[in-house]
């Protein structure tokens, strides 16, 4: 009975996923995940990131990395005999795997349900960075960005920012760190340099958070913007043209 109810679950998700992808030659599996886990570019990212999942990827791409994941599903299922009651995953894995050297509609379906599973999978990644992030207690952290200074032009020294303003200049850094408000970080800045609107000279800018203890290590910008207390407060500590960007070779790169 299970099994059954896993089939029609299947066969209608991959009825209305492969009518949004079957055109496609490119990134089917990508644009499969991004439909599966509701077009949400943070939680895409996280996930593609795993498994080496390219927007261009070309159709054997996607398909070889279909097959590896049904693969490591029979190994976990049947050679380390996950207990799973009557749910036979390992034998609706094998035969799908199996037909890879079959049409273009078979291929699909490999992809699709490949997509399923990792969209599972992704609700998994979600609950370790929870538990990895709740072992560290909220407290005072910084973060330090690089951003343009286009990003910048209508901050001044020491202002006071909303969760909003900090997420964007978040999604602004081409590199950041985050750390306990105590730790120096030691970067060369010209607080004089004029910002502009239209320019993309990179600034530093570190902003400390009076109770955003959790990002302190996060090293992805969807890591962090998860890890922002609704009703954070942020305050500009240093500003300024980045003379020295060498420094950023120890940041995180975005």
């Amino acid at each position: 009975m299970a099994n059954q109810e896993l089939l029609k679950i299947y066969k209608e998700t991959f009825q209305k996923v492969s009518l949004k992808v079957e055109s496609k030659d490119k990134g089917v599996m990508y644009e499969a995940l991004k439909i599966l886990l509701n077009a949400n570019k943070y939680d895409l990212d996280l996930l593609v990131s795993q498994f080496g999942i390219k927007e261009s990827s070309c159709f054997d791409e996607d398909q070889e990395i279909a097959n590896r994941i049904l693969n490591d599903v029979k190994q976990i299922v049947y050679v380390e005999r996950l207990p799973l009651g009557d749910l036979n995953l390992s034998s609706i894995a094998t035969k799908l795997s199996n037909q890879i050297n079959q049409s273009k509609e078979k291929k699909m379906e490999l992809i699709i349900i490949a997509a399923c599973l990792m969209a599972g999978i992704f609700t998994c990644l979600r609950y370790l960075e929870k538990e990895e992030s709740s072992k560290l207690p909220p407290g005072r952290s910084s973060l330090c960005l690089a951003v343009p200074s286009s990003a910048i032009y209508k901050l001044v020294k020491d202002p006071h920012l909303e969760r909003n303003e900090i997420e964007k200049l978040i999604d602004s850094a081409t590199e950041f760190k985050c750390v306990k408000e105590s730790e120096e970080v030691s970067v060369e800045i010209d607080p004089n340099e004029k910002i502009s609107s239209d320019s993309q000279l990179k600034f530093y800018v570190r902003i400390d958070l009076e109770n955003g203890g959790n990002i302190i290590g996060k090293e992805t910008q969807y890591g962090m913007k998860r890890e922002l207390p609704l009703n954070v407060k942020g305050t500009i500590r240093e500003l300024g043209f980045l003379k020295d960007v060498s420094i950023l070779r120890k940041f995180n790169r975005v």
